[in-house]
């Protein structure tokens, strides 16, 4: 059985987002892109190009994954004035 990690390699297509509950349209999205590769990520949204790790946490209950020192999120939502984002990706290809 492939592992969270693995399930997640390829490339991938927001094709949603709401930040800090406002949610921006699909024409705002362009061409926004997310490629992971082993524990790396290169990620193209809104002309701007962002390079990282990727980095899960298996044994947690709901499994859990946060932006570098921010909190982590208790729900999937994005509320106003919480910072958090809510994005819905499609894989393109693996």
């Amino acid at each position: 059985m492939p592992s969270d990690l693995e399930k997640l390699q390829g490339t991938w297509q927001i094709i949603s987002l709401e930040v800090d509950g406002r949610e921006f349209p699909p024409n705002a999205l362009g061409e926004s892109r997310i490629t992971i590769k082993g524990s790396s990520f290169t990620s193209t949204a809104i002309n701007a190009i962002y390079k990282g790790t990727v980095q899960l946490e298996p044994d947690t209950r709901p499994k859990k994954l946060a932006a570098p020192g921010k909190p982590r999120p208790t729900d999937f939502s994005s509320k106003p004035g919480s910072g958090h984002s809510l994005t819905i990706w499609r894989l393109l290809r693996k």
